[in-house]
């Protein structure tokens, strides 16, 4: 394998010099919140939790919520094996919330989410146009929402980057960074 890593997006856009001001690691297991799911929105709700602003920051409490949540999911959906491990950090660098979630997943899944994060992050797209059309066409058919990442997008004031290493012929691991700007209200 030649040149086995994709980078699409803003991935690794905070320098590494930059210290953070609070830092957060998980370990997980997917089979952890698959089995358990309500365990997804706990992670994510604790997550938010820990980096409002204040006692009354819902605002921003709701936004890492959803963002973490979403994330989270996939992560744990497409897991290559039930028993591996899903590597989050979350860190803080004064106004800018940094979420990470590591995990490994087949090649199918994997090379299925490059082309929508490249979709997603390319600028000629229209992340409005992309939402309603897909809202339609599920509409007409029964499938997965797959709309996550593009709500994400579409809703808050989120970059997204992703990094995919092939590691063997049919699996891949996948690095999904998102950066959350905390603007003041």
């Amino acid at each position: 394998m030649e040149n086995n890593e994709i980078f699409l997006g803003d991935y690794d856009i905070i320098p590494e010099a930059l210290n953070a001001e609070g830092k957060l690691n998980l370990r997980i297991r997917p089979i952890d919140l698959v089995t358990y799911w309500r365990r997804c929105s706990a992670i994510a709700n604790f997550v938010a939790d820990y980096y409002k602003k204040d006692k009354n920051d819902f605002r921003h409490e709701n936004i890492i919520s959803t963002v973490f949540n979403e994330i989270i999911e996939n992560a744990s959906k497409y897991s290559t094996k039930q028993f591996s491990d899903i590597d989050i950090e979350v860190s803080l660098f004064n106004a800018i919330l940094f979420m990470q979630m590591k995990n490994y997943s087949n090649k199918l899944h994997a090379e299925n989410l490059i082309k929508r994060i490249k979709l997603l992050t390319d600028i000629n797209t229209n992340l409005e146009e992309l939402y309603l059309k897909e809202m339609y066409e599920k509409s007409q058919v029964a499938t997965e929402s797959g709309i996550g990442l593009l709500m994400l997008l579409k809703d808050y004031n989120i970059q997204i980057g992703a990094k995919f290493s092939l590691k063997t012929e049919d699996i891949y691991e996948v690095i999904i960074q998102i950066f959350y700007l905390m603007e003041e209200i």
